[in-house]
C-alpha cells in the first residue's frame, strides 16, 4: 500500500510540475536559510569548547584603578606566573602567552626563497600543550616547544611557505632570529577566541635581566604584557582563588600601588565565558548574546514563513483536488486512506524539499564569498 501511496504521489507531482516546484523550492529555500542561521547559532555558543579542558581553564586580568585610570584589562604580568606557581599549588598549569606584533616572516633555500607578513603569532613556553590540545598533523606533543628557539605551525601557514613539501626541521628567520619547524597542528576552528598561524616558544618567566634568587620588582607586577591562563582541578571554585588573593597583594603589588594611590582587583574568566561575558580589553572579537537569539529567532520566523507558505499553497490546490477525493470514495477509500495518502505527500515532498536544503547549504558553505558576507568559516555539522 505505502509503493502505491508513492506511485500515486510522484503521478500527481508530475502532472502539476509547476506548483510542486515551486512548494518544494519555497520549502527549501525555508529550511536552507534556517539551518544556516542556527549553524551560526551553535558555532558561536560553542566557542571554546572544543578544547578537552575547556570547563578548567581560566584566563588572569585586572580591573586597574589609578588616578584617571579605571579599566578592566585582559592582560597581566609575566612575573605573576612563578609566583602563583607557588602561591597556588593546587592549581595545575600556569601559561603566559604573548601577542607579537606583525612580523616579517622569511624563508630562505637554495631554490626557494617566501617571506610574509604576519599578523597571528604568539609566543609561550612548555606548558602550552598542557593546557590547550590540538589535533597534530606532525611532530611530537611532548618535545615540539622543549628548544627555546622552535616553532609550531598550523596547516594553512605551513602550506604558504613549503607548500607541499615537509615543513619539520625547517628553518624560518622570525625577527631576525633562526626558528626550527618542530611540529605542525590543524587550523582552529573559527569559534576560538585565541587564534595564531605561528607558536613560538621560549617565552621567558621574566622581563629583561633576572638575577638567580632575585624578586621581580614591585611595579613590574604593574605592568601587564601577556595573557594568563590557568589549568585548575575539577570543580575548582574560583572563590579559592580570590579568598588568597590579599596576601599576594600585599606581598607583590602593595608597595607600588600605595606609590601611585592605585588598587588591582584580579579577574578570573573562565575560558567558555570570554567571548560573551568578557568586559576585560583585549584583542579579541566578542560576541552579543542578544544579537545572537534575535538572529535565531529571525532564523525560525522564516521556517515558519516557508511552513506557512507551503500551507497556503496546498490549500489554494485543495479545491482542485475536491473531484479526486470523490473517486476515491466511490472505490471504496475510506478517511483513514485518504488522510495516510495527503501525509505520505507531504512527507515526501518535504523530505525533498529538506534534502535540496541540504544541498544549496554545502554549496553556500564550500563558497568563499559566502564565508566573507557572514565573517566565518561554518562546519556543516547537522
Amino acid at each position: 500500500m505505502l509503493v502505491d501511496h508513492i506511485r500515486f504521489t510522484l503521478r500527481m507531482f508530475l502532472k502539476d510540475k509547476f506548483f510542486t516546484m515551486l512548494n518544494i523550492l519555497g520549502l527549501a529555500l525555508g529550511i536552507g536559510v534556517g539551518i544556516i542561521l542556527l549553524l551560526i547559532l551553535q558555532s558561536d555558543l560553542t566557542y571554546d569548547q572544543h578544547y578537552i579542558n575547556h570547563e578548567r581553564i581560566y584566563r588572569l586580568g585586572a580591573h586597574y584603578q589609578i588616578t584617571g585610570i579605571d579599566e578592566h584589562i585582559a592582560y597581566t604580568a609575566r612575573e605573576l606566573g612563578p609566583v602563583l606557581k607557588e602561591e597556588f599549588p593546587e592549581l595545575q598549569a600556569f601559561l603566559p602567552i604573548k601577542l607579537m606584533d606583525r612580523t616579517l616572516v622569511k624563508y630562505e633555500a637554495k631554490m626557494d626563497s617566501r617571506s610574509f607578513y604576519e599578523e597571528d603569532i604568539i609566543q609561550s613556553d612548555q606548558s602550552y600543550f598542557k593546557v590547550f590540545n590540538h589535533e597534530f598533523v606532525a611532530g611530537d606533543v611532548n618535545t615540539c616547544m622543549n628548544d627555546n628557539l622552535s616553532m609550531v605551525m598550523t596547516q594553512s601557514a605551513a602550506a604558504r611557505y613549503f607548500g607541499s613539501g615537509d615543513p619539520l626541521d625547517k628553518i624560518l628567520i622570525i625577527s631576525n632570529e633562526p626558528r626550527k619547524v618542530t611540529a605542525v597542528i590543524k587550523d582552529m576552528p573559527d569559534n576560538t577566541h585565541l587564534r595564531f598561524d605561528i607558536l613560538l616558544a621560549g617565552l621567558p618567566d621574566f622581563r629583561g635581566w633576572q638575577g638567580v634568587g632575585t624578586a621581580p620588582s614591585s611595579e613590574k607586577f604593574w605592568n601587564p604584557d601577556v595573557y594568563l591562563y590557568l589549568l585548575a582541578p575539577q570543580d575548582y571554585e574560583p572563590a579559592e582563588f580570590y579568598k588568597k588573593w590579599p596576601g599576594i597583594y600585599v606581598k607583590y603589588f602593595k608597595q607600588t600601588g600605595d606609590q601611585v594611590k592605585g588598587k588591582y582587583t584580579p579577574i578570573l574568566e573562565p575560558l567558555t565565558s570570554i567571548h560573551f561575558k568578557s568586559e576585560s580589553q583585549d584583542n579579541e572579537p566578542h560576541g552579543n548574546l542578544s544579537y545572537l537569539y534575535s538572529f535565531a529567532g529571525v532564523g525560525l520566523l522564516i521556517i515558519l514563513l516557508a511552513c506557512i507558505n507551503y500551507m497556503n499553497l496546498a490549500t489554494a490546490k485543495a479545491m482542485g483536488r475536491a473531484k479526486e477525493i470523490g473517486i476515491k470514495k466511490i472505490v471504496g477509500s475510506g478517511k483513514r486512506i485518504l488522510v495516510l495518502s495527503f501525509l505520505a505527500e507531504s512527507v515526501f515532498l518535504s523530505f525533498i524539499s529538506l534534502a535540496l536544503a541540504i544541498v544549496m547549504v554545502f554549496l553556500a558553505l564550500n563558497s568563499p564569498s559566502f564565508a566573507e558576507i557572514i565573517g566565518k568559516n561554518l562546519l556543516p555539522d547537522f
